[in-house]
């Protein structure tokens, strides 16, 4: 994980370790079945961590599977890079915007974009926007009835 500075008149952001997060099953030992959620964090991880070809089989277990998945900031990577979102709008910080542009998706700097099952965001300064959003997706999933796609 990383820490952020944006100083006043920058137009990027400064980055540097800050803290890490224990893992707790890596992707290996993950059954894509007995998920029924994907969030796509931010930070520098996904520019690496892409290239897993568990991560890759993973994620597209959830685009064909239509399960509620998020994603902000560099996070869109992931999704990109696993060819799962040729047409797709998507959020992503501005610096980001070749990742979709480059994999066949549609930038768009909004600070959130619902798209059939995936709800994505630019920045974690943003949660507020995109998180709401994917809360109601994972309510209406578990009343199977009740879930609507939409795409605004």
């Amino acid at each position: 994980m990383v820490f952020h500075e944006l100083k006043p008149g920058w137009t990027f952001t400064k980055e540097w370790k800050d803290y890490s997060i224990d893992v707790n099953m890596p992707f290996s030992e993950m059954k894509e079945e007995e998920s029924a959620r994907i969030f796509f964090s931010g930070g520098p991880a996904p520019e690496s961590i892409r290239y897993d070809r568990t991560l890759i089989r993973i994620t597209k277990h959830f685009f064909e599977s239509n399960n509620p998945m998020a994603s902000v900031c560099h996070g869109v990577e992931i999704p990109d890079y696993a060819d799962c979102v040729p047409g797709r709008l998507m959020a992503t910080v501005p610096k980001c915007r070749f990742d979709p542009k480059a994999c066949g998706s549609i930038f768009v700097n909004e600070p959130c974009v619902v798209n059939s099952n995936l709800v994505s965001g630019r920045t974690y300064n943003e949660h507020g926007h995109y998180i709401v959003d994917w809360i109601r997706m994972l309510q209406a999933e578990a009343q199977p009835r009740r879930l609507q796609s939409t795409i605004r």
